[in-house]
């Protein structure tokens, strides 16, 4: 059996989702959600990437539509 990153990315979040539980929010919703940004952090690692800047390249090509916006977008304005 082969298991690609994808499949790897969703037990991932699915995992550290069901761990956080829900947090109750006021306002707008974020457009990354900490599960998310958990995951991309302990995929980073897992992964051997240092760099942010090659963790940011890295996802588009080897994850092209794992999120509906650019995250260089989310990290530029503070999210």
């Amino acid at each position: 059996m082969t298991i690609d990153i994808n499949t790897l990315l969703t037990a991932l979040y699915v995992k550290i989702d069901d761990w956080l539980g829900k947090a109750p929010r006021i306002g707008r919703p974020p457009k990354l959600t900490e599960a998310e940004l958990l995951t991309l952090a302990v995929a980073q690692a897992l992964l051997g990437i240092r760099s942010e800047a090659r963790w940011l390249l890295f996802l588009p090509r080897h994850l092209p539509g794992a999120f509906p916006y650019g995250l260089s977008q989310v990290i530029a304005s503070g999210v």
